[in-house]
């Protein structure tokens, strides 16, 4: 189907091209506007440091649940630490901060 020839012509911009702005009304060129270019680098901007802060985020919860995980395995015997379900559940998340920290790494530096 031609878009040129169905297009109304109000979305036609000079030259009968159709106009780059709107919700996909038109076909984006490679290289895009500056205020797109713009965009893109300050999204990127803004991804890179929310990547960032999550890590930290991870590390210290990380460095968190390990400290009072070693503060229960200090205090109660094996038998209390596998009956508690708290114990467990904190046991399930330490490893699952661990393995999250691992795959955005992972991503980070492949």
């Amino acid at each position: 189907m031609n878009r040129r020839r169905n297009a109304s012509p109000a979305a036609l911009g000079p030259a009968g091209r159709l106009s780059d702005h709107g919700a996909n009304t038109g076909v984006r060129l490679p290289g895009g506007s500056p205020k797109s270019t713009m965009m893109k680098q300050n999204s990127e901007r803004r991804t890179e440091r929310a990547v960032t802060l999550l890590l930290q985020t991870l590390a210290r919860n990380l460095e968190d649940t390990g400290t009072i995980l070693d503060e229960f395995e200090a205090t109660h015997d094996e038998y209390e630490s596998d009956q508690s379900k708290q114990y467990s559940a904190l046991v399930a998340g330490h490893f699952a901060l661990k393995e999250a920290i691992e795959r955005i790494n992972y991503q980070l530096n492949k």
